[in-house]
């Protein structure tokens, strides 16, 4: 058994459509453990695209979600 999780990576606002509803419910369905959780890009820390951080935001961005894999594994 693999034991992972999927997790949303960094981006402006994620509009809850019905394209996320559906990835969503495909997860429940399957089992599949996620976090709708994610690093939200914003005027100050985004890169060259609404999915890049800014470099001066990776360490801050890598840390945020260290924490979620850490929560996820420490259960």
């Amino acid at each position: 058994k693999i034991n992972c999780q999927f997790m949303f990576g960094p981006s402006v606002l994620v509009e809850k459509n019905k394209n996320y509803l559906s990835i969503i419910n495909f997860f429940n369905k399957e089992k599949i453990n996620y976090s709708e959780q994610y690093y939200k890009l914003n005027k100050e820390n985004i890169g060259d695209g609404i999915d890049h951080v800014h470099p001066n935001f990776k360490s801050e961005s890598t840390i945020y979600y260290l924490n979620i894999i850490n929560n996820f594994t420490n259960k």
